[in-house]
């Protein structure tokens, strides 16, 4: 007995089999129709309708048959779905494929057999027509075509129960998306490439005061207001040209007309859909008018506030101030002491309503940041003076440790000044009788400074450090009596410093103290003091003398060192005897091509630290071929080049020499294992494992780049966002796609299922880079 091959497509024919959802259903009329046809035509005992899954071959219709089902490997069907035509055995018992097969040496005892293939509509052979007698017999040209002919019907029936399968799953999906819009609060509205309104839900309607039929079919600009009305439908022939969006892929405020030509403020999200060689826009809208006027009435309050309770408190501290000075002497004992506290307390009310103000105006923008270059050894000796007073009191004395020499800082001198105010009186409060607070500065960073303010206190408590910038957060419930203060001033301080691009944090040991820092960048060097600054090393590879020479003296200009090299033999001896920093190198040398060149560097372990600027003839052509580390090359520069944008360039280069801090928040530790072998190398890396961890690790320093999975055993890692500085990258690197609404937080995404580690730590390189901060002017 000769068992039926597997066909070559079995997969996909199973699939196409399963997908009728027609496999152990009962009888149904249409097919024992045809089966009866086939049996009265062909004047046989048995007719089938037979189906061949995986193991067997299942009858559908069977005429003449008791049996529902044989196994696959006996069967002659299984042999017929192999071939486009009719598979016919005139005589079983003599055919020695089938002549000792079971249903031929027993029941049904087949002698004949002719099976035509169902074949649907995808090519798929998913069983046969069938027609079997118990003698020899043969089958004539014209009943074969017959028989094709019956079986192209039984097929076009299953394709038909697929395509009505189809179809009514269509319409349910309709009925739940239509649900869907019909219940949603937002308006949800969708036009055609030309502006006409496609669908709107009811709740579009009700927004704007039309029926859905007065909207669809119309120009959505009949929603909008002059000037956008007029303006619309140029933005979008602009966008089909340039492809620019300006609304579409993002949200913003905007203003909506109504009806009765009442305009309202609206929040508008717009996406695009196309549809074959079509452009279709979806947006979805959001009457903002209650939320607006919310914002109105906060910022109302908070002038009202900021005048009204303000003006008193300083004519009251005033007031006391001044009597306690001139009169205070005068006064009996108990009388002193009842004024001396209504002076501690006016002072501690002022400056509760002042940190709540600035606090408020921090988050809505308001609060104003004006930079200059700044001495900050004169600033910080000010500090000092203005806060002895305070240390005095509690008898606790400031100690600087300065040399005295001018220390420049790109900073809001008031702002730095209040940051100070607020690190010095929290060391002051929290050092015991006789304590020594130090302030001392440092420069952990190319183009940072960091202030240290060191106290001898008591330290922070284990449990409470995650918190020390939070709102409102005293180590415990008696420091506001204690101590004075309502918790605030921390949080107001890292927004401060924040706002400067610097990063703040602290270090303590129980039992010891605390020192707390902040970095802020140094001012940038004015040309003539530029010229003194020779630190940075810059190797120039080109071979034309009078472009190498023009290049030094740009350099040189910003108290860049350089040399310059010829050819790619005389870069080689050069670095051999030197350490550079920054190569500029030309691609055309007259010993070898450039981007070879750079590939040799690359693949030099001595040469890890030295990053490239590419300034050629050829630079797009060569970035565009480029296929080596994106860091490692800091810009790509076309000849005749800008000379601003040459010195701009080398100054990102020069600058981004620190090493990336990175914080991988993640639950799984054998990811973690792996990640970090795979960015260790190019950066600092830390890790956490649940969001509460991270919590922690984002308070007590700022990362250039956190790595966040969406998935954490205590939280959302979305959840997280807020607690991240915004001059932190944000890479989402998750098995599952982030929601839209912070998508516009996240610098990339990366799914765990199709993220190799080269293009991990490729994204990563490609963002930081990206985040490399511009020179100041």
């Amino acid at each position: 007995m000769q068992a039926p091959q597997i066909p070559e497509n079995e997969i996909a024919r199973l699939q196409s089999l399963c997908a009728l959802n027609i496999l152990d259903t009962p009888a149904e009329p249409g097919f024992d129709r045809i089966t009866r046809i086939a049996q009265a035509l062909f004047n046989v005992p048995i007719a089938l309708v037979s189906l061949v899954d995986e193991h067997r071959q299942w009858f559908k219709s069977r005429q003449g048959l008791e049996a529902t089902e044989t196994p696959r490997d006996v069967s002659f069907c299984g042999h017929a779905i192999l071939q486009g035509g009719v598979f016919v055995i005139n005589d079983a018992k003599a055919d020695p494929r089938f002549s000792d097969n079971p249903l031929v040496t027993g029941p049904p005892f087949v002698r004949f057999y002719a099976g035509a293939p169902l074949v649907l509509a995808d090519s798929s052979r998913i069983g046969t027509l069938c027609i079997i007698d118990h003698e020899a017999r043969e089958l004539s040209a014209a009943h074969r075509e017959l028989l094709i002919e019956l079986a192209f019907v039984v097929s076009e029936e299953m394709d038909r129960r697929t395509q009505s399968d189809i179809l009514e799953l269509y319409r349910a999906e309709q009925q739940r998306l239509q649900a869907v819009l019909d219940t949603v609060v937002d308006g949800i509205i969708a036009i055609d490439g030309k502006g006409s309104i496609l669908l709107a839900n009811p709740a579009t309607a009700r927004l704007f005061g039309f029926t859905l039929d007065e909207m669809l079919g119309h120009n959505v600009k009949m929603l909008m207001p002059q000037p956008f009305e007029r303006e619309h439908d140029q933005y979008l022939r602009n966008f089909h040209a340039t492809r620019k969006p300006k609304i579409i892929g993002s949200g913003r405020e905007v203003t909506g007309q109504r009806k009765d030509g009442s305009t309202f403020p609206m929040y508008l999200a717009v996406s695009e859909m196309i549809r074959g060689d079509d452009s279709h826009f979806v947006g979805v809208v959001r009457d903002i008018s209650e939320h607006k006027r919310m914002e109105r009435m906060k910022n109302e309050f908070i002038s009202t506030v900021s005048h009204e309770l303000r003006t008193p408190l300083t004519s009251i501290r005033g007031a006391l101030a001044l009597v306690l000075k001139k009169s205070g002497h005068l006064l009996p004992d108990k009388s002193l002491q009842m004024l001396e506290t209504a002076n501690r307390n006016s002072e501690r009310l002022t400056l509760l309503v002042n940190d709540i103000l600035d606090l408020e105006k921090i988050e809505g923008g308001q609060l104003e940041f004006e930079f200059s270059s700044v001495d900050l050894t004169k600033l910080l000796a000010q500090a000092v003076t203005a806060n002895e007073a305070y240390a005095q009191r509690l008898h606790v004395t400031f100690h600087t440790v300065l040399d005295g020499a001018p220390v420049l800082a790109w900073i809001d001198e008031p702002r730095i000044f209040q940051v100070m105010a607020n690190l010095l009186s929290n060391a002051a409060k929290f050092s015991p009788p006789g304590g020594r607070v130090e302030i001392s500065l440092a420069f952990p960073d190319a183009g940072f400074v960091r202030v240290q303010v060191r106290d001898h206190g008591r330290g922070i408590p284990e449990g409470f450090r995650s918190n020390i910038f939070g709102r409102f957060n005293q180590a415990d419930a008696s420091d506001s009596r204690q101590r004075g203060g309502a918790g605030l001033g921390l949080s107001i301080t890292k927004a401060i410093v924040e706002h400067h691009g610097g990063h703040i944090g602290f270090d303590s040991v129980m039992g010891q103290g605390s020192t707390f820092y902040f970095d802020v960048p140094l001012a940038p060097a004015k040309p003539e003091e530029n010229r003194a600054l020779t630190s940075h090393s810059v190797l120039i590879c080109e071979d034309n003398a009078d472009v190498a020479e023009i290049l030094r003296v740009l350099l040189e200009q910003e108290g860049i060192g350089s040399d310059i090299a010829a050819s790619a033999q005389q870069a080689r001896d050069r670095l051999a005897g030197k350490h550079y920093e920054l190569m500029l190198l030309d691609l055309t040398l007259p010993d070898m091509d450039g981007l070879s060149f750079l590939k040799e560097l690359r693949a030099d372990p001595t040469q890890n630290g030295l990053r490239f600027i590419v300034i050629s003839g050829r630079a797009m052509e060569g970035k565009k071929n480029w296929r080596g580390d994106a860091l490692a090359v800091m810009d790509w520069i076309q000849k005749p080049f800008d000379e601003a944008r040459l010195t701009q360039a080398v100054s990102n280069a020069l600058r981004s020499g620190r090493r990336a801090h990175i914080l991988h928040i993640e639950d799984d530790a054998d990811l973690l294992l792996v990640s970090r072998g795979v960015l260790e190398e190019a950066c600092d890396y830390d890790s956490a494992s649940t969001a509460q961890d991270a919590m922690v690790k984002l308070g007590l320093r700022t990362y250039d780049l956190v790595l966040l999975d969406l998935g954490l055993p205590d939280s959302s890692g979305a959840d997280l966002l807020s607690a991240i500085p915004p001059q932190t990258q944000v890479v989402i690197f998750s098995g599952s796609e982030p929601a839209q609404h912070i998508k516009e937080r996240i610098a990339a995404t990366l799914s765990k299922s199709s993220t190799s580690n080269d293009n991990l730590l490729n994204t990563i390189k490609h963002v930081l880079r990206k985040k490399a901060r511009p020179i100041q002017e």
